[in-house]
């Protein structure tokens, strides 16, 4: 992948706010039913776009 300021600035900003997003899926899970699959994958799909756009 060439490298992208665009893609690192973007994905830098997002990164922190993806993780807190999954963290608010799981703490609304433990109210309603489900969350914690969802909450997984969202927090994953953080960490993968980091290590593609930062290495």
């Amino acid at each position: 992948m060439s490298e992208s300021v665009v893609l690192r600035t973007i994905g830098g900003m997002l990164f922190p706010y993806v993780l807190v997003y999954g963290l608010y899926v799981q703490m609304h899970g433990e109210i309603g039913p489900g969350g914690g699959f969802q909450a997984g994958v969202l927090v994953a799909a953080a960490f993968i776009l980091h290590a593609l756009l930062f290495g």
